[in-house]
């Protein structure tokens, strides 16, 4: 249809091109010609028209444009309370000590055996094995060479004495360590009362390992009566006690 339309506009207008190009007038009789008429007006006009009867008819039938594709909306599914839970076995009767009964699956999940299950190790399941803890280390401990053991003392223990009186002291002593107790020994005064007038005094002899030694003090009995207790130790040279022994003594 559109094609037929610009073919007769197209005709019209060379129809109208070669009739104002052939027709003249007589020269017998003079005719008043009129205002002469561009021929290129004409054609610009004529295009003008099949110009403006092509756009009317691309008005009257638009083209179809390509549809565009409509992105489809996902609803998210809605998970089922009922079915996403393990359904659990009572525990109502269960006796103290046997296995505890496995939940229910859930469907669709696949259940891996755990690696000590499969290497044959004992499960959560099973008795689990006992390990005994270790034993706590020992203490470091000194061994000092020096060593002092009491064998007896004169007077004896619980013995009574004169209310402010002097008396000798003789306490018996063995070293049954691995030196020999020399000048640089002494014994000291340490806790207690102290009974004896002077509170050291140094070994006067040689004390050899395994051997005994008599350790005799001048002392004095307390004015007040009543039970006095006096205890001593064998000191090195750096201060360092070896042994300790003492004495009780009823003042009355």
């Amino acid at each position: 249809m559109r094609k037929n339309q610009f073919a007769v506009t197209i005709g019209l207008l060379g129809v109208f091109l070669i009739s104002g190009c052939t027709s003249n007038p007589s020269p017998s009789a003079p005719v008043d010609a009129g205002p002469t008429v561009d021929p290129n007006l004409v054609f610009t006009s004529g295009a003008q028209t099949v110009v403006a009867q092509i756009t009317l008819d691309a008005a009257n039938n638009p083209v179809p444009t390509a549809a565009l594709p409509v992105t489809p909306t996902v609803e998210p599914a809605t998970p089922d309370p009922a079915a996403a839970l393990p359904t659990f076995p009572s525990l109502e009767g269960t006796t103290p000590g046997a296995p505890l009964p496995t939940a229910a699956p859930l469907a669709g999940v696949a259940v891996t055996q755990p690696a000590a299950a499969a290497a044959g190790l004992p499960t959560a399941a099973g008795a689990l094995p006992t390990v005994a803890p270790a034993a706590p280390a020992a203490p470091a401990v000194t061994i000092i060479p020096d060593k002092l053991q009491w064998v007896s003392n004169i007077p004896a223990d619980k013995s009574k004495v004169p209310a402010g009186k002097g008396f000798k002291i003789t306490w018996k002593l063995q070293n049954v360590g691995t030196t020999t107790w020399d000048s640089t020994y002494s014994f000291k005064f340490y806790a207690g009362t102290q009974l004896a007038k002077n509170a050291g005094y140094p070994v006067a002899k040689d004390v050899k390992p395994n051997s005994t030694f008599d350790f005799t003090v001048d002392a004095v009995a307390p004015t007040t009566p009543g039970e006095y207790y006096s205890l001593w130790v064998l000191q090195r040279a750096d201060g360092v006690n070896v042994g300790k022994f003492d004495i009780t003594l009823t003042v009355q």
